[in-house]
């Protein structure tokens, strides 16, 4: 599954203002996430994003600002099959 932020660089937002975690991944399912930016996730595990399933997480030209949780501020993977390029991380907390 691919998820484009289809646009001009940094117009694509998540923005949970800080209530919950952005995205939950779990299965086998392989995801690309290009040109989005994660903002204000909160939760006990992976502000931004939350991968425990048994699938690739790619990420591309991305950008996580103000996430924080517990375990992983921006970023949870459990599994480790996990590409980054060309993203930025700003301001992410674990607490």
């Amino acid at each position: 599954m691919i998820i484009n932020g289809d646009g001009p660089k940094g117009s694509v937002i998540i923005d949970t203002e800080g209530t919950n975690f952005i995205f939950n991944l779990t299965g086998t399912c392989n995801i690309t996430f290009i040109n989005i930016n994660f903002i204000n996730g909160y939760a006990k595990d992976g502000g931004g994003i939350y991968h425990s399933g048994r699938g690739i997480l790619n990420i591309k030209d991305c950008l996580f600002e103000n996430n924080s949780a517990e375990n992983g501020g921006a970023i949870n993977s459990q599994e480790r099959n996990m590409n980054i390029v060309d993203s930025k991380f700003i301001n992410n907390q674990e607490n």
